[in-house]
């Protein structure tokens, strides 16, 4: 039994070490994303704070937020404002993904595909298919802000005439539709771990932070060698 108990409080040890690596490995991608789309230390400090603010209102993941953010920023960070712009179209997509429901699987595969969208010019087939089955309150709010129903949009992607930059266009006009919508949603269980974990993210990241990048040195230094 004494020795159940010892390799059971290793094992127990193991996991919760394996748990703080993750988590500090999620804070650190999510943050090297929003690195790529900010010139300084004080605007990646900002906006880091923003996009957690923004996944925290909307119980998503900050890494998909993160990403989209990033996404949103590279496509047309330039064209439809500066920051805050690009961070109400992504809390506008959030929204709308978030109170659309579904599997949070499905969902984070419809951003996946989102962000895949934004680095070309038309919306593909296979894309517009992952966004109705993961966010059909996006798709439905393109067609809307179109003026077109879900079949004559699903001809449009089809034919290659939906652009990315008509797309974005139609979605940051459906802002307040999209705060609407999700306000009359409520927050699932799942949504409430979801915000617990990054939270978790948060602290490890910024706390045990500094630790962790040492670590990473030292191994890489010892991998060199």
């Amino acid at each position: 039994q004494g020795i159940a108990g010892n390799l059971a409080a290793q094992f127990g040890a193991i996991l919760g070490i394996w748990s703080l690596i993750r988590a500090n490995d999620a804070w650190v991608g999510a943050t090297n994303q929003l690195r790529l789309v900010t010139e300084s230390t004080t605007q990646l400090r900002d906006v880091t704070q923003e996009v957690y603010d923004l996944a925290q209102r909307t119980a998503s993941r900050f890494e998909a937020t993160a990403g989209l953010y990033a996404s949103i920023q590279r496509a047309a960070g330039a064209t439809i404002g500066g920051q805050r712009e690009v961070l109400r179209l992504t809390e506008t997509i959030m929204k709308l993904t978030a109170a659309g429901g579904g599997p949070e699987g499905s969902r984070n595969a419809a951003l996946f595909q989102l962000r895949q969208a934004m680095g070309g010019s038309v919306l593909q087939a296979q894309e517009f298919n992952s966004l109705l089955d993961g966010a059909p309150l996006l798709v439905q709010a393109i067609a809307d802000s179109f003026g077109v129903t879900r079949g004559q949009l699903r001809a449009m992607v089809n034919d290659q005439k939906v652009q990315i930059t008509d797309l974005i266009g139609a979605l940051q006009g459906y802002a307040d539709e999209a705060d609407a919508l999700f306000a009359r949603s409520n927050f699932t269980m799942g949504d409430a771990f979801v915000r617990l974990q990054n939270a978790f993210q948060k602290l490890v990241g910024t706390q045990l932070g500094p630790i962790f990048s040492t670590l990473v040195r030292a191994i890489s230094t010892v991998a060199e060698n």
